[in-house]
């Protein structure tokens, strides 16, 4: 890390102090509100994908018992699986995070409900698209129920 960031330790607890806070959260909706704003985002289609994330040997030890954690010890090690909902042109629109042995089709009602987004003006709050990309793993009914009058592609 630069030295003009200064220590590590105090990133590290400004990072922690503006996550609990929602800092992150109100920059990512204001991005959003900008985009739409602008006529960038595609409602047309939603891209969603998960990928494992490894995690240090350490990160297990999470405070709070095993309910705050979402890194878990897998065949793989400790790992995260990051599941993220992008639009039609790849902008992320919401993120998930859970523990790495935990099928990615799990969190797809938070992805959809997740990408909300207050609109500049008037207008209503944006949430579905109209199609929705997903590999093999998002192919199962529940999640074809859920989709309902959104198209699958």
């Amino acid at each position: 890390m630069p030295e003009r960031y200064g220590r590590w330790t105090t990133v590290c607890h400004r990072f922690r102090r503006w996550q609990q806070v929602g800092i992150w959260q109100r920059v990512l909706a204001d991005r959003h509100t900008q985009a739409d704003a602008a006529g960038t985002i595609d409602w047309e289609m939603s891209f969603i994908d998960s990928t494992v994330v490894r995690a240090h040997q350490h990160a297990a030890g999470a405070k709070g018992g095993p309910g705050n954690r979402s890194a878990r010890r897998s065949q793989g090690g400790v790992n995260t699986k990051l599941s993220v909902r992008c639009d039609g042109q790849g902008k992320p629109l919401c993120f998930a995070l859970q523990p790495g042995h935990r099928h990615e089709s799990l969190v797809f009602e938070t992805l959809m409900d997740g990408g909300a987004m207050c609109r500049a003006g008037r207008g209503r709050l944006r949430l579905r698209p109209k199609r929705v990309c997903g590999d093999k793993a998002y192919s199962k009914r529940r999640i074809r129920r859920c989709v309902g009058s959104v198209g699958f592609g």
